[in-house]
């Protein structure tokens, strides 16, 4: 056997040899997709629950013991809270739906739109061409067919969630080894393993702590404000509020401006101003002081890569995309970062963004 003959059959070898790894690689994803989203919120479940974990561990020695009492503590927190939340959102939406169509119905809001000069015009444009009744009904109707398709899916939403506690009690017993398997797996020099692993460590610090604190304390503070000015839904607007800060460019202020406009309509100029001051010093302040006080310099994306990384989750991954987004970008990234590194030296090292 000549050179050349051994060389072309080495490279039809390592030509099959890549076939077949992208071929398995594609199926073993078709194995992994309907799991992506408990794989995802089980990571991110590990991250609150993993120091619980070390201090049980250390007590009990026992790592499955530890692990299994963790699980079931998060379940509890989780479930708990969870399901009066779900229930009170679910009310709330029904009540705001029913309060909107006995208005239109009993012709009190076509009055109360009248009354304000500024958008009759509006209204007599817009009344010309809808009939008001009859979409506050199909409205109503799409509404209520949505809650009980909720609470019809809340079978699957119930086995998501343990299957996600199943994932979670084998991401915390064998943590040590899965992260060995994957250094182990990768074709990276210590180095480059550790600035891999560190933008992932870093993003998903950033991800759940800083986002997630900083929403939840943004929904918190809208439903507060809500409340106190007797404002009908608090929960609902304030969940509202915490999903709209988890998004980039968007905000709570999607909700409370529109809020403090209702108010001037109504000529209610005391709560508008109050809204209105709460909105910016409280709610629009919060996400400025607890999302860097908690992460900090970890993490430094620019706002329009931050928008791609979790609206483009969201719309690829549902909304375990808020979190998976991100760590997709972060590796991303870091693999760039270590081609870069690669290919022009450490001279020209340094970070990509």
């Amino acid at each position: 056997m000549t050179a050349e003959d051994w060389f072309s059959r080495r490279a039809l070898g390592n030509f099959a040899l890549l076939a077949a790894t992208l071929l398995v690689f594609f199926l073993c994803w078709m194995l992994i997709r309907p799991f992506v989203a408990v794989i995802t919120w089980a990571l991110a479940l590990a991250v609150f629950a993993r120091p619980a974990f070390l201090i049980l561990s250390k007590r009990l020695r026992s790592a499955g013991a530890a692990a299994a009492i963790t699980v079931v503590l998060s379940g509890v927190i989780i479930l708990g809270p969870g399901v009066l939340l779900v229930n009170q959102l679910v009310r709330e939406a029904v009540q705001a739906s029913e309060s909107i169509r006995d208005a239109i119905e009993a012709g009190r809001l076509q009055e109360y739109l009248e009354s304000v000069p500024r958008v009759k015009a509006i209204t007599d444009r817009l009344l010309a061409e809808v009939d008001l009744r009859s979409e506050a009904r199909r409205v109503a109707g799409t509404l209520t067919t949505g809650v009980r398709s909720v609470l019809v899916g809340s079978t699957y939403f119930v086995s998501q969630f343990f299957l996600t506690l199943f994932a979670l009690f084998f991401v915390l017993r064998d943590f040590e080894e899965m992260h060995h398997g994957f250094r182990s797996l990768m074709p990276l020099t210590d180095h480059e393993m550790e600035v891999l692993l560190d933008k992932l460590s870093n993003t998903i610090y950033a991800t759940i702590y800083g986002k997630f604190a900083a929403a939840m304390s943004q929904g918190a503070l809208g439903t507060l404000i809500f409340v106190m000015l007797g404002l009908p839904a608090p929960l609902l607007w304030g969940s509202a509020m915490a999903l709209l800060a988890l998004v980039p460019m968007a905000g709570p202020a999607i909700v409370w401006v529109p809020a403090t406009l209702i108010l001037l309509a109504q000529g209610a100029w005391v709560k508008a101003i109050i809204m209105a001051a709460w909105g910016v010093l409280a709610i629009g302040l919060v996400d400025n002081f607890v999302y860097p006080m908690i992460v900090g310099g970890r993490l430094q994306l620019h706002t329009l890569l931050a928008f791609v990384a979790t609206f483009g989750g969201l719309l690829a991954f549902g909304l375990s995309g808020l979190v998976l987004g991100p760590i997709v970008l972060a590796l991303t990234l870091a693999l760039l970062q270590i081609w870069r590194d690669r290919t022009a030296g450490p001279a020209s090292a340094g970070a990509l963004i």
